[in-house]
């Protein structure tokens, strides 16, 4: 009988202690879950880089919007879905976030200077004064995004998308933008002094008011773009002509806008 009873025992010490242990794990959770505790790990030091995101992530499931003092710099989320995500005066610096979805995200006054942001999507972003100061936007699509006033300088974008993309007023000063796509975009008194433009597409772009001091032009078709008066033309004209390596079809082209000016 005394084996039995303590037996009894036993299993029913296990049993609390069990339920005990759970109901810490519940507890547990849920402190982790709390969004003031989120807030102290994203806005405090001495956390590190995985537990920020992973409160980040949270911070965003709970609708949070406001980012100002989050220290967010660092992060490794590539391939993470933030589409449409709340995200104005974010501290992203030095973060990796290749293969990012940022479609319709509100990245405005955002902070992504040395950035990894490549074969990531802005379609329609808005990143409006944003930071992106020698960020890497590789084979990026920034598709009808928002960069009006954005700093962009020295900013790595090869083969990149801006179609009908807005940086009126942005900083583009040594940004590489080689093979990059710019029709359409809207580059009204951009800095672009010393920007890299070999083989881009400026079919209708707006360069009016445009600083393009020292910009190298090398094979794009600069003649398709608007906004150049006729003393740049002229430059331009002279300077960057397609080389005997342009593609066949951007030398026919240049051949047919000198038809067309020598027509008028």
């Amino acid at each position: 009988m005394r084996a039995l009873a303590w037996l009894g025992f036993l299993a029913l010490f296990a049993l609390v202690t069990a339920n005990l242990w759970l109901l810490n794990q519940a507890t547990e959770r849920q402190r982790l879950a709390d969004p003031e505790h989120l807030f102290w790990v994203v806005c405090q030091p001495g956390h590190s880089a995985e537990d920020r995101a992973e409160a980040f992530l949270k911070l965003l499931v709970l609708r949070n919007r406001e980012w100002r003092s989050a220290d967010l710099s660092g992060l490794k989320l590539p391939g993470v879905n933030l589409a449409e995500a709340p995200l104005a005066y974010t501290d992203f610096r030095r973060s990796v976030f290749s293969r990012a979805n940022f479609n319709g995200a509100f990245l405005n006054q955002a902070f992504l200077q040395l950035c990894d942001l490549t074969d990531s999507s802005f379609v329609g972003a808005d990143l409006s004064g944003a930071d992106l100061y020698r960020a890497d936007l590789a084979n990026a699509d920034l598709n009808r995004a928002k960069l009006p006033g954005a700093r962009l300088q020295e900013l790595k974008a090869h083969g990149a998308q801006f179609v009908v993309a807005d940086m009126g007023n942005a900083d583009l000063v040594m940004s590489d933008l080689t093979g990059a796509n710019l029709s359409g975009a809207n580059l009204e008194g951009a800095d672009m002094e010393g920007a890299i433009l070999r083989k881009t597409n400026l079919s209708l772009a707006r360069f009016v008011g445009a600083n393009y001091d020292d910009a190298d032009f090398t094979d794009c078709n600069w003649w398709r773009a608007r906004g150049f008066d006729a003393a740049a033309i002229s430059i331009l004209n002279n300077q960057f002509p397609p080389t005997k390596d342009a593609p066949d079809k951007l030398k026919q082209d240049y051949q047919e806008w000198l038809n067309e000016i020598g027509a008028k």
